[in-house]
């Protein structure tokens, strides 16, 4: 199913006040705000701020026994992030029953481990924070429009400089071994260069090898 983003997208904002928050998680969840989730953004003021639904997303991503294929089931059932996250902290493991390929097991694991996200989840923002770099979520506009159309796509993105949504819109991935050949990497070199000056945004894994010479043309 195509995932767009929600037009109730709300950025946070170190100016809001606390009734501004519990809106703007309302808008996400279409519930009454959870206190982990208000808690988290004053608690971390001054800090890199995330939209609560971005939030919800990278709690999900921290938790035990899920990978992107079974976050994205659990996104097509709860609709979002932070309804899902909204609705394990209620109902346990039994919010995550039907759910293609997610056992019994798998499923308390996640339910138990929940509550500990928040704190992985604010400790992964200081750390993005201090080398300077941002996260986009599934939903924030930023994300790259056609990667949000793949399945499984990760539902968050860290980012260290600059990553324009129109700009980058069509992108081109030239991945490979570590230890390549002298002929490889000229190959990726001069694949990249060519296909970069075509207006096209070269995307790799960013290892040594192929990808680094990608990223040198």
């Amino acid at each position: 199913a195509s995932r767009n983003p929600p037009s109730s997208h709300t950025p946070l904002s170190r100016r809001m006040s606390q009734s501004s928050w519990s809106q703007a998680v309302r808008k996400v969840t279409g519930k009454k705000s959870r206190r982990s989730l208000v808690r988290f953004v004053f608690d971390t003021l001054g800090a890199m701020t995330v939209s609560p639904e971005t939030f919800a997303l990278l709690r999900l991503k921290l938790a035990p026994g899920l990978g992107p294929i079974l976050i994205d089931r659990i996104l097509e059932k709860f609709g979002s992030g932070a309804a899902a996250v909204e609705a394990i902290e209620t109902r346990g493991a039994a919010a995550l029953a039907g759910i293609e390929r997610l056992g019994a097991e798998t499923a308390r694991k996640i339910a138990g481990a929940m509550g500990g996200t928040i704190a992985g989840a604010e400790e992964e923002l200081r750390q993005l924070e201090g080398v300077g770099a941002v996260l986009y979520g599934l939903s924030d506009p930023g994300y790259p429009a056609l990667l949000r159309e793949i399945p499984g796509a990760p539902v968050t993105l860290s980012v260290r400089g600059t990553l324009d949504a129109e700009r980058d819109r069509f992108g081109v991935a030239i991945v490979g071994s570590r230890k390549c050949t002298a002929y490889g990497a000229e190959q990726a070199a001069r694949f990249a260069s060519g296909l970069g000056s075509a207006g096209l945004t070269i995307v790799s894994g960013g290892a040594r090898g192929i990808d680094t010479q990608a990223h040198a043309a």
